[in-house]
């Protein structure tokens, strides 16, 4: 299971986005409430004073925040009501309770609770926590697009979530990357064309990889996808592959739902629009390195990719050389 090294440069997660670190309760209460909602919190142990740390980074509707107490307390908010937490230990074992559903928490088990039942936690001294923060609208929002219909309820999520294996694994690995990346000054996650990409692979990956109420809907069959459409997709892809945000937003484009799209690209090109994009951008890419580029993080940023190190494999695996190799056989001719 991939961690979120917290041991990095001798910093926390997220150092460089700390907000607090208080042994005040209320000071704590406050600045929590700001970022999440107003909330009880009570210290629960012997030692009534704290050792709390609180570090977040936002991007759009979507933040990363580091958080630990320093000594036992319960945290009640009650019900969220406007959005979504994916609760993940890192250190330590706690306890929750959504509604009538008890969770308990552990590094490799999350907790999505339901915002719309009451909501507490019993949290431990020792324990530390990444808590992903959605906001409900577009969370909403990526679950319409993909069904291609509204909601009749709220999405109500099954409130333990197992990070160890599957597509869980694979959805706590990317999330701990980014949360890596945003400890540093220069990182992609925050840069415009990147952020909202990665909103949304935060959110669909949510949606596809944790069971809720519109899983069986989300999973069933996908109303056929007519080849126009599939060209008009392609054309689009192939005039500006940096102004495609999300394939949500290309499925709109053409009119269709984006489970449509994957299955429309998967029937009549064998692929998917994700391939396809990424096909697309890696030819822009070649070019500018073969045109001279600055330097290959440069490229890497302009054609969408937030880890380099993911951009060189892709590249070498497609082209047969490293970029680096392509931009220096590009100066050389020059």
């Amino acid at each position: 299971m991939s961690q979120l090294d917290q041991s990095q440069h001798g910093s926390l997660p997220l150092h460089r986005h700390e907000l607090l670190r208080t042994a005040d309760v209320d000071e704590m209460a406050e600045e929590s409430t700001r970022l999440f909602c107003p909330h009880r919190l009570e210290p629960t142990g012997v030692d009534r004073v704290l050792d709390a740390r609180l570090h977040s980074a936002r991007l759009r509707t979507t933040s990363f925040n580091y958080m630990q107490y320093g000594a036992e307390v319960t945290v009640t908010p009650g019900e969220l009501e406007s959005f979504y937490l994916v609760h993940v230990p890192l250190i330590g074992a706690d306890v929750f309770t959504s509604g009538t559903d008890r969770v308990d928490v552990h590094p490799g088990l999350a907790c999505v609770p339901d915002p719309m039942r009451h909501l507490s936690l019993e949290l431990a001294a020792t324990s530390t926590y990444l808590v992903v923060r959605i906001e409900r609208s577009a969370l909403e929002a990526e679950l319409r697009d993909l069904l291609d219909a509204p909601l009749d309820h709220p999405i109500r999520f099954h409130a333990a979530m197992d990070l160890t294996r599957g597509l869980g694994r694979s959805w706590w690995g990317y999330v701990s990357h980014l949360a890596s990346d945003l400890a540093f000054e220069d990182n992609l996650v925050e840069q415009a064309m990147s952020s909202d990409a990665v909103e949304h692979v935060v959110t669909t990956g949510l949606l596809t990889v944790q069971r809720h109420n519109y899983t069986d809907a989300l999973t069933g069959r996908t109303r056929s996808l007519g080849p126009q459409q599939v060209r008009r997709a392609v054309e689009l892809i192939e005039e500006r592959p940096d102004a495609v945000s999300s394939i949500a937003e290309l499925a709109r484009d053409v009119g269709a739902s984006a489970r449509a799209l994957q299955a429309g690209f998967r029937r009549y090109l064998d692929s998917t629009p994700g391939e396809y994009l990424r096909s697309a951008r890696l030819k822009r890419a070649r070019a500018d390195l073969r045109g001279g580029a600055a330097s290959v993080s440069e490229v890497a940023a302009r054609w969408g990719y937030s880890n380099i190190g993911r951009f060189a494999a892709e590249y070498r695996n497609r082209y047969g050389e490293r970029p680096g190799e392509t931009l220096k056989h590009a100066h050389a001719r020059t």
